[in-house]
């Protein structure tokens, strides 16, 4: 059910993109990187945060990322995030492991619609490498693995001021390629609430 919320809103937002572009009565095919369409070129740079949940129990990632953003709407980056707080495990597989954690980080892409209004939707996707640690009560590595994540994000940013923005929004993150005995990709796959703080210059 949470997955398909995704899926329809990604395909929701793309719909009212078409749309918008069926506007433009002009002949000529529009690109991205066309000299004529890009009016401004800047960057970006924050943390971020995800509440989320690792087998059930709450979990927080902190991180950050930056980038390049065009017309103060399409941003293409990097990101990482770190896991902070503790999560037992489901499976003591030695009696030794007392902890679970993780980390990632990856490509950034978003695009921002009516970004000249002072709150606006961003989507956003999130793609990248990470892995997942079992360790024992003193953070020594007994078990690893190595994953993979695409996190869509849909979320609503403030200009706050000319260099700083701030979001707020839902994501879902997969995690795909769980080879730890006793875990699945739906352990490490949840739900989140998406906090962002950028910085740059945003005209």
């Amino acid at each position: 059910m949470k997955r398909n919320f995704f899926l329809v809103s990604l395909i929701l937002l793309a719909i009212y993109s078409f749309a918008q572009e069926k506007k433009d009565n002009g002949d000529e095919i529009k690109t991205l990187f066309n000299g004529n369409n890009i009016k401004q070129i800047s960057g970006f740079g924050g943390p971020c945060m995800l509440f989320t949940k690792i087998n059930g129990k709450f979990a927080h990632y902190m991180g950050g990322g930056g980038g390049i953003l065009l017309n103060n709407a399409f941003h293409f980056g990097g990101f990482g995030y770190g896991k902070t707080t503790p999560t037992t495990p489901k499976i003591n597989l030695d009696n030794n492991v007392e902890n679970i954690e993780m980390g990632y980080g990856g490509f950034w892409l978003a695009y921002a619609f009516f970004n000249k209004k002072t709150v606006h939707p961003v989507l956003h996707i999130q793609t990248g490498w990470g892995g997942i640690t079992l360790s024992d009560k003193d953070h020594n590595a007994l078990y690893s693995d190595g994953v993979f994540i695409v996190n869509p994000i849909l979320e609503l940013e403030a200009n706050i001021t000319h260099f700083l923005k701030v979001g707020v929004g839902v994501n879902y993150q997969y995690t795909m390629g769980v080879e730890l005995k006793g875990y699945s990709n739906e352990d490490f796959s949840s739900q989140s609430v998406f906090l962002s703080f950028k910085f740059g210059g945003f005209y």
